[in-house]
């Protein structure tokens, strides 16, 4: 009876080891799908977001050489560069050029490297024709010199900022001799902004020279 009782109690504690076994089992195989469910998820995700990165490139805009091209505010900000050569800006006799990468880039007509560009690439030379209403702006370098006296410089800085509502973003000013020169570069929309500034900076006292220059 003994002996029976102990055969009975080996073999449960054998089958108690088997349903355990068959437990962990079941448990590492939920464990392995649910990880593999969410390798899949996650891969997916990754797949649709390169996909969806790859429609976001806009397709090569299409140039017809014998059309003149438009500078619109839009074009400026995504299509086309500005030359850092010549700094153009609307208002000025200006060019486009398509480099090796198929980029347009914008000269000033004058610019020296543009003449070197038409010399030498005349089939990549477009015409263009400016778009643009005041929405942005551009940086320019106004040269300024006259003779030195007592305030100047208040004049200066009261005539763009007040009287203009023009933002400097640099000034720099030497003076020898009783002689002052100076550069100011500030922010503009266009040619007609130049002119004004250029106009009412020649109003000042002792002011004698005043010029729109590159950088």
């Amino acid at each position: 009876m003994l002996c029976g009782n102990l055969i009975n109690m080996a073999l449960s504690k054998e089958q108690l080891q088997i349903k355990r076994k068959i437990t962990q089992k079941q448990n590492e195989l939920k464990e392995k799908q649910t990880s593999n469910w969410k390798k899949y998820l996650t891969f997916s995700f990754g797949n649709n977001k390169e996909k969806q990165e790859e429609k976001e490139p806009q397709e090569k805009e299409k140039i017809n050489p014998k059309q003149v091209l438009k500078l619109t505010e839009e074009s400026l900000q995504k299509k086309y560069i500005m030359a850092e050569c010549c700094h153009p800006i609307p208002g000025d006799d200006v060019l486009g050029y398509v480099d090796e990468n198929d980029r347009i880039i914008i000269h000033k007509r004058q610019c020296p490297v543009a003449a070197k560009l038409k010399s030498s690439y005349g089939n990549r030379i477009l015409a263009t024709e400016w778009d643009t209403h005041k929405e942005l702006s551009f940086l320019v370098y106004i040269y300024i010199k006259g003779i030195d006296s007592m305030g100047l410089l208040n004049e200066v800085t009261q005539v763009i900022s007040r009287q203009l509502n023009v933002n400097i973003r640099k000034l720099t000013i030497e003076t020898e001799d009783g002689i002052f020169e100076g550069k100011i570069q500030l922010w503009v929309h266009d040619v007609d902004d130049v002119k004004t500034i250029c106009n009412n900076l020649k109003k000042i006292q002792n002011i004698k020279q005043v010029s729109r220059v590159e950088e």
